[in-house]
């Protein structure tokens, strides 16, 4: 499950909204990831998916030199 964001700092509101959009699809995604891209992201967002699996923050610098 994915957000894109082409002029927008990537946030935690985002991932809320992708959590909130995979509890809502119910068992079917239990185990999907959540994909956020965008130009940037902020450094509550980047903790809040420090350590999670489930979470990829896909940003300008990691689109285009990789991990």
């Amino acid at each position: 499950i994915g957000e894109a964001k082409s002029g927008a700092t990537l946030t935690i509101s985002h991932l809320r909204h992708l959590e909130r959009t995979r509890r809502a699809l119910g068992e079917r995604a239990v185990g999907a990831k959540l994909l956020l891209f965008g130009p940037s992201a902020d450094g509550a967002l980047i903790e809040a998916a420090h350590g999670r699996p489930d979470i990829e923050v896909i940003d300008f610098e990691r689109l285009y030199v990789g991990e």
